[in-house]
């Protein structure tokens, strides 16, 4: 017999079970009415245990929910510093803006302005989904 390890009392059932879902680090996914508060550059880490970086440098885009159960809560975009118009960046600006501005561009004009954003899971690299939400797609109501 199988003993559980955090009770020693209840022997395990290798023929039943439970699952239970992995909390989710950031706001739920879902769709929400938002106002973009801020975009934030976080330098890259250093990772003390490999000696490496284990973290490039990038940039934060924040929305701050307006309504509903998050209400006041920060959904994040977090894109790799790149500024070419082909970019996780560029991309977030053009979401920003309704299109790709041309030439320079003042983000604080997006400050306190509504969208509709959808947060959904983010990927890893083989396209399975993670235990983190970061927003994927936001248009300006």
């Amino acid at each position: 017999m199988n003993v559980n390890p955090q009770n020693q009392q209840q022997p395990i059932d290798p023929m039943r079970g439970r699952l239970v879902a992995p909390q989710t680090q950031g706001v739920p996914a879902g769709t929400y009415d938002a106002v973009f508060s801020t975009c934030e550059y976080r330098p890259a880490t250093y990772d003390a245990m490999s000696g490496k970086g284990s973290r490039y440098p990038q940039m934060w885009f924040g929305w701050k929910i307006v309504s509903g159960q998050q209400d006041g809560q920060t959904a994040w975009r977090e894109t790799p510093v790149s500024q070419s118009l082909k970019s996780k960046y560029g991309e977030t600006i053009g979401w920003l803006f309704g299109a790709m501005p041309e030439g320079e561009f003042d983000l604080s004009t997006c400050v306190n302005k509504r969208y509709r954003i959808v947060v959904s899971q983010k990927l890893d690299k083989a396209g399975k989904p993670i235990n983190y939400t970061i927003v994927t797609q936001c248009i300006a109501v």
